[in-house]
């Protein structure tokens, strides 16, 4: 049905995507139309990669299905325990607290939500000529894999040191797109406080000051 469409098809993609996503206050929706929305989104990039519009979409819902997800917890989840300071890290000590049952099974799809994310802003990033549109999407890949590391289980040392070394390494990749931004030196700094590299990431927070 969509080639009678012709030029249009990718329109119409995105049309019908949107279309599924307007049902959101249905009760099916994270079953069904959600689902829908995001096969339709992903036709569309698969049609045309160079096409911004798709690919924000799709971002938008998955980010939905990450705030739906969140609210359905009951055991609080800090994102992170660097980034949320809420005891003084240099003299107390933070327990951890895993999530059992449902809420375990909820993070593990915010998780997987997250990762996809991550993989909607990379294939962003790699089909996308402008450099304003590359930087925008690194930024976003970035806070992706942060907000991920605050979900993968404290225990999960392995996993969260690779998202870690992620993160360097794209903040790392925004101050060689426009090393006048202050905005990667800036994210540089927070992944190396995160890291405990606080000596590394004050020069980086001084250098992103000093930047437009």
């Amino acid at each position: 049905e969509l080639k009678s469409y012709g030029d249009q098809e990718l329109t119409a993609l995105l049309a019908i995507g949107c279309g599924w996503m307007m049902l959101k206050d249905t009760p099916d929706y994270w079953t069904g139309p959600f689902f829908a929305a995001s096969r339709n989104f992903n036709n569309a990039i698969q049609r045309k990669p160079n096409d911004s519009r798709a690919y924000l979409y799709r971002a938008a819902l998955f980010e939905e299905h990450v705030a739906m997800l969140s609210k359905t917890q009951t055991t609080k989840i800090v994102e992170s325990d660097e980034t949320i300071p809420t005891v003084n890290l240099w003299t107390e000590t933070k327990e951890v607290v895993e999530p059992t049952g449902q809420d375990a099974i909820t993070r593990n799809a915010i998780c997987a939500a997250l990762r996809e994310l991550d993989a909607i802003w990379a294939r962003y990033t790699d089909n996308m000529t402008n450099p304003q549109q590359k930087f925008d999407g690194k930024v976003r890949r970035l806070n992706c894999l942060r907000r991920n590391i605050g979900y993968v289980s404290k225990k999960d040392n392995a996993t969260r040191l690779k998202l870690r070394q992620q993160v360097i390494a794209l903040a790392q990749e925004l101050i060689k797109l426009n090393e006048n931004n202050g905005d990667g030196y800036f994210a540089l700094g927070q992944a190396l406080m995160e890291k405990g590299d606080f000596a590394a990431a004050l020069k980086a927070f001084e250098t992103a000051k000093n930047k437009d």
